[in-house]
């Protein structure tokens, strides 16, 4: 891994907000301890698999496809991030690129707060 996503890495497991870093095809390439117990999951089972594959409803399935559509664009509001059992944790979605040049501008960060 590249020093610069290290270095990301390591703060996002230092926040006390959910946090993932995912790169341009939608793969989660790193999920933080916080963001793995909103979603009651290991992160062996959220790390290296696709967000969308997450969001089981066409809702869910057409906001990824709209936010991944706009990958270089900041963006913050209201989602939910879904859990094992079909239940949904209401969230404050926010995210932007990591960076402006390579290979921080291929991922983007995103932080989830709890609103439950």
């Amino acid at each position: 891994m590249d020093h610069a996503l290290d270095t990301t890495v390591r703060l996002l497991d230092a926040l006390n907000c959910g946090a993932l870093l995912i790169d341009r095809s939608g793969r989660i390439d790193h999920a933080n301890k916080r963001l793995c117990e909103m979603m009651q999951l290991s992160a062996d089972k959220i790390i290296g698999r696709r967000v969308i594959d997450f969001y089981p409803t066409d809702d869910g399935k057409n906001f990824i496809t709209q936010r991944m559509a706009a990958f270089d664009q900041a963006h913050e509001g209201e989602f939910f991030l879904p859990r094992p059992d079909g239940s949904q944790l209401p969230v404050i979605i926010s995210s932007r690129p990591l960076g402006a040049t390579p290979p921080l501008s291929d991922h983007r960060l995103i932080t989830a707060i709890d609103l439950a």
